[in-house]
């Protein structure tokens, strides 16, 4: 278990901060903005199974990014979860040149519905194994999950060349109570509600199946119970 302070981050993505930030893109001319100044994005990977390294898609997907202190949408982008770094195609309608964002000057980003947060964001002090993007789930105000991707390399030689696949996994982070809690088993989540011990011995049990087959949206489930509870039930 690992606890620690850290500032929780506003989400950028409101109605009129997008028209501001829309507006000033469309008079300087996005190749001329910030969020072009970055490394080029290069992938040789080969799959023989059809898997990638990004997110949901290996292609561009409508998206924002809050970087350097600035707002951006209506972003093609990719999210590398191999690399962990984020993917902005903002050059022209026929480039499909990719640029790596500084992942320290990314405070968050999002695709399609989903919301993801930079943990290490100016905020130095993050145990080195909990830095990264990670998606975030709100439950409540003191009560947010948040999911980190990862993709694991299978590298495949044989007489048609060589080749890499991707697995893809979860871990979870549970903030709680201003604190942040990696979570792995049962047990972690008895650890840090343990007046809900014996409801949640129940979940896991009645939810065995789901946990197996899909452990990230077992995850969520648990969390939506835990919240249903008063804090009286909870502390």
């Amino acid at each position: 278990m690992i606890i620690f302070a850290c500032a929780v981050f506003q989400n950028a993505n409101s109605q009129s901060i997008q028209k501001i930030s829309d507006t000033f893109d469309n008079s300087v001319g996005l190749h001329n903005l910030g969020i072009n100044n970055g490394t080029v994005h290069l992938n040789t990977d080969q799959s023989q199974n059809k898997t990638h390294r990004y997110y949901q898609s290996d292609k561009y997907l409508a998206g924002s990014v809050y970087y350097d202190g600035q707002y951006y949408a209506n972003v093609n982008l990719k999210y590398d979860i191999d690399r962990d770094v984020i993917v902005a195609k903002v050059a022209g309608e026929y480039n499909n040149t990719g640029i790596n964002l500084i992942t320290a000057k990314t405070a968050s980003f999002q695709i399609g519905n989903k919301d993801f947060i930079n943990l290490y964001y100016q905020n130095p002090h993050t145990p080195e194994s909990l830095k990264g993007f990670y998606e975030l789930v709100t439950y409540k105000n003191d009560l947010k999950l948040y999911i980190k991707n990862h993709k694991s390399r299978i590298n495949i030689l044989n007489e048609k060349g060589q080749f890499t696949n991707f697995e893809t996994s979860d871990s979870f982070v549970l903030f709680y109570k201003n604190n942040y809690f990696q979570v792995r088993s049962q047990n972690s989540f008895i650890d840090i509600f343990p007046k809900l011990e014996d409801k949640i011995k129940n979940f896991y049990q009645s939810g065995r199946d789901l946990e197996k087959s899909d452990q990230k949206q077992f995850v969520k489930n648990l969390l939506q119970y835990i919240g249903t509870f008063p804090e009286t039930e909870i502390k």
